[in-house]
C-alpha cells in the first residue's frame, strides 16, 4: 500500500490530475511518512489532495486520527475487514465524524449528493 501511494504521489497525480482515487488500508499509513520523504529529497508536502481518499480497514482510532491530521478528516472513508475482523474490536466507528465520512464518501463516488447514515 505504501508503494502504491508513493508511486501515485510521485507520478500518478501529475498524469491524472482529475482522477478520484481511494487507497484501502489507509495507504499503509504512507502519508504519515511525508516529512521523512521530504527530508530525503522527495517531493515537498503540498496542499491536501481533495481527490485522494483513504479507507480505514481495520485500523484503530490512533492511526485513523493521525491520518486525518495529515490528509484531512474529510478524506477518510469508513471501511472494515468484515467478516475477517469485527470493526467493533477497534472502536474506529465510534470516533469518526460521520457527517465528514458521509460527505467524503459522496465526493469519492463522484456525487454532490449528501449520503445519510
Amino acid at each position: 500500500m505504501q508503494a502504491a501511494w508513493l508511486a501515485f504521489r510521485a507520478i500518478g497525480r501529475g498524469d491524472h490530475p482529475r482522477l478520484r482515487i481511494v487507497f484501502s488500508m489507509l495507504a499503509g499509513l504512507a502519508p504519515l511518512h511525508g516529512e521523512r520523504l521530504t527530508a530525503r529529497g522527495g517531493p515537498r508536502r503540498g496542499a491536501a489532495d481533495p481527490l485522494t481518499f483513504y479507507e480505514t480497514s481495520s485500523y484503530g482510532p490512533r492511526a485513523v486520527g493521525a491520518m486525518a491530521e495529515v490528509v484531512g478528516a474529510e478524506q477518510i472513508l469508513y471501511g472494515s475487514d468484515r467478516p475477517v475482523a469485527d470493526p467493533a474490536e477497534h472502536d474506529t466507528a465510534a470516533v469518526l465524524d460521520w457527517d465528514m465520512v458521509s460527505a467524503g464518501t459522496a465526493r469519492a463516488l463522484g456525487s454532490t449528493m449528501r449520503l445519510t447514515v
